[in-house]
């Protein structure tokens, strides 16, 4: 009896796409820009409309939270959920919902958000 040989596949690994860590770099230095050079309350004028800064400064904090953890999870959801977290967080901080009672109950949401995608899988 002549055995059969399979053929076995390694196992196949997703790649990083290096796209996201230089996304995630070029976010940094724009958020460390932000964070070192104005205030909270800083307004830009534009055409006698003043823009704030910390919607600014929000979008490029949660892009840059969004490419660094898609990169090393190589998930886009795993990314949008830890963003969300994170911003959900630190406008809970903003606005003075300090107590301690509000980061549990928002990482128990993104806990239970992830364990419902992990299901749909």
């Amino acid at each position: 009896m002549e055995k059969t040989r399979r053929k076995v596949r390694p196992i196949a690994r997703k790649r990083h796409n290096f796209v996201y860590l230089l996304l995630a770099i070029l976010f940094a230095i724009a958020t460390g820009y932000i964070l070192y050079n104005f205030s909270p309350s800083h307004e830009f004028m534009i055409a006698n409309i003043g823009i704030p800064i910390l919607p600014i400064f929000f979008l490029s904090f949660g892009l840059l939270i969004f490419s660094t953890t898609t990169f090393l999870f190589i998930q886009k959801n795993h990314g949008v959920i830890i963003t969300l977290l994170i911003s959900g967080y630190l406008l809970m901080r903003i606005i003075g919902l300090t107590h301690w009672l509000f980061l549990i109950l928002t990482l128990a949401l993104f806990f239970t958000i992830e364990l419902f995608i992990l299901k749909k899988k």
